[in-house]
This record gives C-alpha cells, structure tokens and sequence, in this order.
C-alpha cells in the first residue's frame, strides 16, 4: 500500500569485526504489530513446539491503528462532481463530494544495534517537514490522481536492555503518522440533457411571446484530455 511504500527502500551497512564495511543490507518491512515481530526475535519454538528459524533484525512493521473524520477539510456537499463518460458520450459520471478522513499508522523500527538504528531513521525522518505528499490513483475517474499528505505526529525511542548478557538487545522507535485521505461514494452514470426548451411570456400573456429552443452538442475539437463537459457549441432555434 501507498504508506508502507516509503519505507521500502532503507538500507543498513554491516560492519565486520574490525570495524571494515562488510556488507549493505535492505530493512525488510511488512504489515503488522510490533508484537508479533518481538516474539519471532526472542522465541525458537512457535505455538506447537517446532523450532522455528530466529527473526533477524533490523526489520520494520506498520499498521493502521485509528480512524477519525477531518471537518476541516470538508468540501460543499452541494457541489457534485460530473464528468463525460469516456465510453459513451450520452452519459454523464457523476458523484458526491469525498469525504475527509485521516487515518492514523504506527510504524516500528526494530534493531539490536544503536548504529543500524540511526542509519534507518537519518534515511527517511529528514522527508517529513512535517508532511509528505502522495499520489494515489483514484479508481474512480472522476478525479484520476490525489495528493494525500502524510504528516509524522511523534516518535518514541525505546532501548530494551532487560536480561542477562545473552539474551538479544532490542532496540525499539515508535512512530505515528496521520494520513490526510478521503473515503468516496458510489459513481452515477446519469444521461447528458442536450436540449432545454424556453418560453417567454409578457405579463403572463397567452399565446407566449417567444419560444426558444437551445441545443447543445459536445465540441468533438476539444482537446481528448479534456474530462469534464463544459466545452460545447450551442445553436438557438426561435419560434414565433
């Protein structure tokens, strides 16, 4: 997804024994609690007693952990969105105004050693100022792309040193992160008015005074990228 595809990216440099770069290592990254990761560092067997293969770190997770609705990001509800449907130029897409929410991701980094961690965090904390901007392309084609900032709310350290001289050290940030989306409704498809017909009458005088009949075709000489229906030649009929 979108929020975990910033951190895929991040790398570590092993040192060997003397202090000589060894090797450049990629941080893996996947979707869950820290919890589940902790175990999988600290436990050989699993539920069942198989012994099972030690996590290695340093490794990274995330998950979404709230949800709330941004009123001050709330557009008029009275302002639908409409645009030609690209496969049949008789309709018209339409749909309601998204919705503003923020939801909330919690993102670990866990290593064993304070130099790998830093190496980590120097990599991707200096992006946020506080926000980042994403690109998402929307499924629905009435807005095709969406920038969604991506602001960081804190960051909590934690050094877990707990146990004797064998056991692992772990090394633990916390980071929390809001993400400025919208949920969207259903799309429309509703049939395109082309001709509206009026009638002028002189202090409610019958017969009318004038009959007018407008119509309105879609320019085929618009530019192709063009979404929205606002380009058309119109040709007025009078009646008598």
């Amino acid at each position: 997804m979108g929020f975990g595809a910033l951190f895929k990216d991040l790398y570590v440099d092993r040192e060997d024994a003397a202090g000589k770069f060894e090797k450049t290592v990629k941080v893996p990254i996947a979707w869950g609690p820290k919890e589940k990761y902790l175990r999988r560092s600290t436990e050989n067997t699993d539920m069942t007693g198989q012994v099972m293969v030690a996590m290695t770190l340093p490794r990274i997770s995330f998950r979404f952990i709230n949800l709330y609705y941004d009123s001050a990001r709330a557009l008029n509800k009275l302002t639908p969105l409409r645009i030609c449907d690209p496969n049949d130029p008789t309709k018209i897409i339409y749909r309601n105004q998204a919705v503003p929410y923020t939801f909330d991701y919690e993102l670990v980094v866990m290593t064993n050693k304070q130099n790998e961690m830093f190496q980590i965090v120097e990599q991707f904390l200096p992006m946020f100022k506080p926000q980042v901007n994403l690109q998402f392309q929307n499924l629905t084609a009435v807005d095709a792309v969406v920038d969604v900032p991506v602001t960081i709310k804190s960051v909590l350290p934690d050094d877990t040193y707990t146990g004797d001289m064998t056991e692992t050290q772990h090394i633990i940030w916390t980071f929390v992160f809001s993400l400025s989306g919208w949920l969207y409704g259903p799309t429309r498809s509703l049939t395109k008015t082309n001709t509206i017909q009026i009638t002028l009458y002189d202090d409610g005088d019958i017969p009318p005074l004038k009959v007018l009949e407008i119509d309105g075709t879609v320019d085929t000489d618009a530019p192709s990228d063009t979404p929205f229906c606002d380009t058309i030649e119109i040709s007025i009929t009078e009646f008598d």
